[in-house]
């Protein structure tokens, strides 16, 4: 079997259970916390989120970028990815916890207690993350499968023990989120010392430099889509109750995780296009084109079992956030299939271009929450990130357009190519199912 194809296989089969899991947990903790107490643990988890992105600097990104054209050993990355985050992390503890003093609406919407968590969260949010990020610059597939199973198992047990079992409730919910990511820091860690070789390396003022300047241009792409997807959580959190929120962000994260494929297929071609002068844009295509159409795809189903599916996995009184999964599904699936270009981006080290287009999604977003937000409500805030989603995916459009030279036709009308891709794939899956 072809080495890409294998790898997509086991990274996508294993993104299937990742997602079964993942859906147990919403379910959980709709049901457990019904949509007041699941929108307080949004404003928590929206918290611990924009914290991780905004104290690591983007030089998670740069550890993947340097190990995955071989510019750098994957012990002198993860050396300096330690140093850099340590200081991440006590900033991004400090500032936390201080803000959480401040007399914002953002902060009455949940306790003292649960956002105290959310903050202690940060640390271990941002070593998971960086770290499997390493892993699938090694092209470790497999084991990079492992722990996203462990973790999202974890987290799953966490939940059911601490919400309902205990009861902690939204601080037990957030506490599951702090647990998982550490035992994931943890596996990921003995992964990389056992099979990777793994040592201490000093960092070199030179490395800490590149990869702070690599993370720069990084930063604000991957700062500008955590805001691209949360604003609309955040914006609520000033001006709307916690059910209202918990609707919203329920709906959003149901349909969503679509997007998750185009993060699937990026991780495996992107360490194959940086070893590559010129980065593949040819794979990119292809990979956008097959990322898109399977979007679409999921998407209509979902779509046309809405209500049974929302009565079902979140319970009835989620209801109110199918018309919401409606107008998001054009901008996810323009999403999904515009969001593998990025890693091509990346890949060229052409990080830039990934924070021009989110920034211009961002702003747009927040252009449209502001109009549409107090005239129409939620169905506002749902136009206003599809709206974005569109058009920060047409600047990425535009870019690799004139960085690879291919015109939009070989970019994005399908070919039989791609169909025998996409059953091969389905052959792979199969064989490691």
């Amino acid at each position: 079997m072809h080495a890409g194809i294998r790898d997509i296989s086991v990274t996508f089969g294993a993104r299937i259970v990742v997602l079964v899991l993942s859906l147990a947990i919403q379910s959980c903790l709709a049901w457990f916390l019904e949509p007041a107490g699941r929108g307080e643990y949004a404003v928590c988890l929206t918290y611990t989120m924009m914290l991780t992105v905004l104290c690591a600097y983007g030089v998670d990104g740069a550890g993947q970028y340097y190990v995955a054209s071989n510019k750098s050993s994957v012990s002198e990355a993860v050396s300096a990815l330690l140093v850099l985050q340590a200081v991440g992390a006590c900033v991004a503890l400090a500032a936390g916890l201080a803000l959480v003093r401040l007399p914002w609406d953002f902060f009455d919407k949940a306790q003292d207690s649960a956002f105290v968590l959310a903050v202690a969260a940060v640390p271990w949010s941002m070593w998971s993350a960086s770290l499997v990020l390493t892993l699938g610059a090694v092209r470790d597939f497999p084991l990079k499968a492992v722990v996203s199973i462990v973790q999202a198992f974890v987290r799953l047990l966490a939940v059911v023990l601490l919400v309902k079992v205990v009861p902690w409730g939204v601080n037990g919910a957030v506490g599951a989120n702090l647990l998982a990511a550490a035992v994931a820091t943890v596996l990921t860690f003995g992964v990389l010392r056992f099979r990777h070789d793994l040592r201490w390396i000093t960092p070199t003022r030179q490395r800490l430099s590149q990869m702070l300047s690599y993370g720069g241009r990084y930063y604000f792409a991957a700062f500008s889509t955590l805001i691209n997807v949360q604003v609309g959580t955040i914006i609520l959190a000033f001006f709307a109750p916690p059910d209202e929120i918990g609707l919203f962000h329920a709906g959003l994260t149901l349909i969503a995780y679509v997007i998750t494929i185009s993060d699937v297929v990026g991780s495996v071609i992107l360490p194959r296009m940086a070893a590559v002068p010129g980065g593949r844009p040819e794979l990119a295509a292809q990979s956008a084109r097959i990322v898109g159409l399977l979007s679409a795809v999921i998407v209509l189903g979902i779509l046309i079992f809405a209500r049974p599916i929302v009565s079902l996995l979140l319970s009835p009184k989620f209801l109110p956030a199918v018309p919401l999964m409606w107008v998001l599904a054009p901008g996810v699936i323009y999403r999904a299939g515009t969001k593998v270009l990025v890693h091509y981006m990346s890949a060229t080290n052409h990080p830039g271009v990934f924070s021009a287009s989110t920034v211009v999604g961002m702003v747009t977003n927040v252009v449209l929450l502001m109009v549409l937000l107090p005239r129409i409500g939620l169905i506002g805030a749902a136009w206003a990130l599809t709206g974005g989603y569109f058009l920060g995916g047409t600047v990425l459009v535009w870019a690799f357009r004139k960085q690879s030279g291919l015109p939009l036709t070989e970019c994005w009308l399908p070919r039989r190519v791609d169909l025998i891709f996409v059953r091969n794939a389905w052959r792979g899956l199969r064989g490691v199912r």
